[in-house]
This record gives structure tokens, C-alpha cells and sequence, in this order.
């Protein structure tokens, strides 16, 4: 790490302080058959702590450096690592849907207003810099300069407004989604923080000549419990294989941007979109009127991937 804590002395990976015991040895202890069953079952720990054990008696107790140097040696040789020694948390992002009463029903959960205040007071105390975001939606948007004011006297570094995609807390959001006129119910100063650029009309994007600009994909691999089973015994490299194999399948079902907006879109649409939230409602579209057989990479429910 960058920053080392009093009681380390090296800044290798792996470092043991206070003591270099691992306790008993013996299999005729909890202790000790605990480790040899991760021996046998392929610990680096036990291969480093084997290699570089140092007479304790009945304990197993290592040299901290050759250990330590001996862990990092072999995970430095690992394909596709990368070893990062920054701090941990350098920054912090924060969601906020409006005031209390209204965010609290948005999020599903009472008391999360209140629980994110006291995260944003605690990174302040911290020296932790926080950005904050506030989703907008027909709902909303009178109510923000109030949320906007609150952020500012929490010492929110930067502030930005947004639209959110089409589902939202297992609803849809398309029926509050905002129009360009209702912008009007927006303070100068809130105005400025919505990225006029990124969020445009439907007719603005059906007239960029250019509209889709993706230039990369991120893949995203779920892990809540009931999808843990499935990726049980499979190795990162296979699954994101498989991810990116459905990804090219699903985008390939479709026809490109231009050819679904002639479909689906409408030239005067005045409701506001982010081009990868616009693209995504024709996709839908288009999937209503044609049925298919193709997995769904954009359910942020299950692993999948994003485009951007």
C-alpha cells in the first residue's frame, strides 16, 4: 500500500504482523487440520507458509518476509493481474431522489434518506471527497433545488442532475420520463447541472447523423445468491467469455439505431433521452413486435453487459 499502518513494516502483500504463527501444526488439533485441508486443497498460504516455516515448536511460524515476498512473487506472475497499492476508498458517489418523504418511497426502503446524510457527514468528517447525483423525473423535478440546497451544505464536491433509464426500483419510469418543456420548472443555476449533451430530445437524436458512438463494453457479473450456483466452479475467464458470446448475439438479433428509429421512433418526440436509454426503448419495441429467442444482456437482474 501507499500508506502503511504502524504495525507494518515492508509494504509487500501478504505481510503477517504482531506474529508469524499460524498456530498448531498438528492435524490432532481444529486448528491444525484446518490446515492441511487447504493445503490439500491448493492454498497459496500454506505453500508460502510451507516454504518459508522457521522452527516453532509445535506451531507453524514463518519468516514474514520471505513470506511475504513469496506471496507476492506468485500472484505478481498471475495473467491478467494487476496490482493496485492505492487507498481504498478515495472518493464516494451518492444518489440522492429528492427530499426525504419522496426519496425514501423511490428507494424502497424507510430511513435511507436519513442513513445517506449520515454517510455524507461521515466522509466530510473523513477528508473522503463525495460527488452526488439526483435522478429526475416528472415527480421530481419542482422539488430539487431544496435537495440540490441540502447537498451543497453537506459539502458535495460536484452535483449533477440526471435522467434514470427506463426501470426503476422494479418499476417502470417511462410514464414520468421528462419532455423538454419541463425543464422550464428548473432554477437557472439546477438547470446547469443537467449535460444538455447527453440528455436530448428524441427528435435531437434521430437527427444526429451520428448518434450511437459506443466505443467500448463493460461486462457485468451478478452476485446475488440465487446466481451464485451457476457460477460455482467456473473460472472469471469462462464466464466473461460466455458474456461477451450473448452480448454479440443480442445486439446482432436487432437492426442498427438508425434502422430502429425509422421503425419505431418518432421525429417530433419531445421526451428527453440519454442515446443508450433511447436505443434500449426501441430495442423493446422492436422485441414486442417480433418475437425472439435471444438472452437479455441489458437485465441489470442478472449478468449481462452495458455498451457505452
Amino acid at each position: 500500500p501507499q500508506r502503511l499502518t504502524p504495525a507494518h513494516k515492508t509494504g509487500g502483500l501478504a505481510e503477517l504482523v504482531c506474529s508469524n504463527s499460524l498456530r498448531a501444526a498438528s492435524v490432532e488439533n481444529a486448528v491444525g487440520l484446518l490446515k492441511e485441508e487447504m493445503r490439500r486443497l491448493g492454498s497459496l498460504i500454506m505453500e508460502a507458509a510451507d516454504a518459508t516455516a522457521v522452527p516453532a515448536g509445535g506451531a507453524l511460524a514463518v519468516d514474514r518476509r520471505r513470506f511475504s515476498a513469496y506471496v507476492e512473487e506468485r500472484l505478481r506472475a498471475l495473467p491478467g493481474l494487476t496490482l493496485l497499492r492505492e487507498e481504498g476508498v478515495r472518493e464516494l458517489n451518492f444518489t440522492v431522489y429528492g427530499p426525504p418523504a419522496y426519496h425514501d418511497a423511490f428507494a424502497g426502503r424507510k430511513g435511507d434518506h436519513a442513513l445517506l446524510l449520515r454517510m455524507m457527514r461521515a466522509a466530510k468528517r473523513e477528508g473522503i471527497p463525495f460527488d452526488t447525483g439526483i435522478p429526475l423525473t416528472r415527480e421530481n423535478i419542482g422539488r430539487t433545488e431544496e435537495t440540490v440546497r441540502t447537498l451543497r451544505d453537506l459539502g458535495s464536491r460536484r452535483i449533477r442532475l440526471f435522467l434514470p433509464h427506463g426501470e426503476g426500483r422494479g418499476r417502470s419510469l417511462d410514464p414520468v420520463r421528462l419532455r423538454a418543456g419541463d425543464l422550464d420548472l428548473l432554477s437557472p443555476e439546477d438547470r446547469s447541472l443537467l449535460d444538455r449533451t447527453v440528455y436530448r430530445t428524441e427528435a435531437d437524436w434521430l437527427k444526429d447523423p451520428e448518434p450511437v458512438r459506443e466505443s467500448r463494453r463493460t461486462i457485468l457479473i451478478s452476485l446475488r445468491p440465487e446466481h451464485l450456483e451457476e457460477l460455482e466452479g467456473r473460472s472469471a475467464l469462462s464466464v466473461v467469455e460466455e458474456l461477451e458470446a450473448l452480448d454479440e448475439a443480442y445486439y446482432a438479433a436487432f437492426p442498427d439505431f438508425r434502422t430502429l428509429g425509422k421503425a419505431c421512433g418518432d421525429p417530433e418526440g419531445d421526451r428527453l433521452y440519454r442515446i443508450r436509454d433511447l436505443y434500449a426503448h426501441y430495442r423493446a419495441l422492436y422485441a414486442g413486435a417480433h418475437p425472439m429467442e435471444v438472452y437479455d444482456v441489458t437485465d441489470e437482474r442478472y449478468s449481462g453487459s452495458r455498451r457505452v
